[in-house]
């Protein structure tokens, strides 16, 4: 019985530990996207006035 309790016991303990590891990793995957968001607004951004420089008449 001991030695079930035991089992459980560390059992537990990994399933712990692997939840707060897939929990930093989603945290950080959200940090990526997030930073990819800001890139893609940005390049958008640089889009917009590349255009609006390319029709304006040159002369």
């Amino acid at each position: 019985m001991r030695s079930a309790v035991r089992r459980l016991i560390r059992t537990r303990s990994r399933d712990a530990a692997a939840i707060r590891q897939l929990e930093q990793q989603v945290a950080e995957l959200r940090e990526e996207i997030d930073d990819l968001r800001a890139d893609s607004a940005r390049i958008a951004e640089i889009y917009d006035v590349v255009v609006e420089r390319l029709a304006e008449p040159r002369g």
